[in-house]
């Protein structure tokens, strides 16, 4: 049964420490600057090398961490246990996650299912749960060679909800080529409406009903 659990007993391992720091090198520097100003706490759909640098991160200014997947793997046998002390861990599906999470994210980071239709369902959920110029960040959604969307498991066909977003005038979205394993770091954001002078391709910010 799908459950949320804290990370109790984890031991250190430098070799993961190391992982994190080259895949994951220009989302921990963005991550850095964002809670330096914003408040709310840290989600993660999709466990690996990355939850060790939002922990990181999140350990530094005592910012809660939500991660969830499907499998915890074996990759909690590398972490150490004050690195997480405000870590919680959802091991089930994200549909079932996002049911009962009520928290308002600063920073939303989508790595898990690679499927259109559920990533689209997890950007739409967290999009309206992001507390104001909070950041939402997608990987494998601009793959270096076509060939590379057929691969399994991923990325398939994700790449067409950013482009959904790119079309959206209530959204500011920009990817990465070049960082995170080559495979493009996608950032979205919500334009301010208290702001009238955030513009869009030369038309004021109104709103889609999004």
């Amino acid at each position: 049964m799908a459950k949320a659990i804290r990370i109790t007993n984890p031991f250190w391992k430098e070799a993961l420490l190391a992982k994190h720091k080259v895949e994951w090198d220009l989302l921990s520097f963005i991550t850095m600057g964002i809670l330096r100003y914003l408040k709310g706490p840290v989600v993660e759909i999709g466990m690996g090398a990355s939850t060790l640098m939002f922990a990181h991160h999140c350990q530094q200014r005592k910012i809660k961490l939500y991660s969830c997947d499907v499998v915890m793997g074996g990759m909690f046998k590398a972490f150490k246990q004050e690195l997480f002390k405000d870590h919680i861990c959802y091991i089930g599906k994200s549909e079932d996650f996002i049911k009962q999470f009520k928290d308002r994210p600063s920073i939303v980071f989508i790595d898990g299912f690679h499927e259109y239709n559920t990533v689209k369902m997890e950007g739409d959920f967290f999009l309206k749960r992001l507390i104001k110029h909070g950041m939402l960040f997608f990987h494998d959604m601009f793959p270096p060679e076509e060939r590379l969307l057929a691969a399994n498991p991923k990325p398939h066909d994700i790449y067409k909800y950013r482009q959904e977003l790119e079309r959206n005038p209530d959204y500011d979205v920009f990817t990465w080529p070049f960082s995170s394993l080559n495979m493009g770091l996608t950032m979205v954001m919500k334009h301010d409406k208290d702001r009238p002078y955030w513009l869009r391709n030369g038309r004021d910010n109104q709103s889609t009903g999004n």
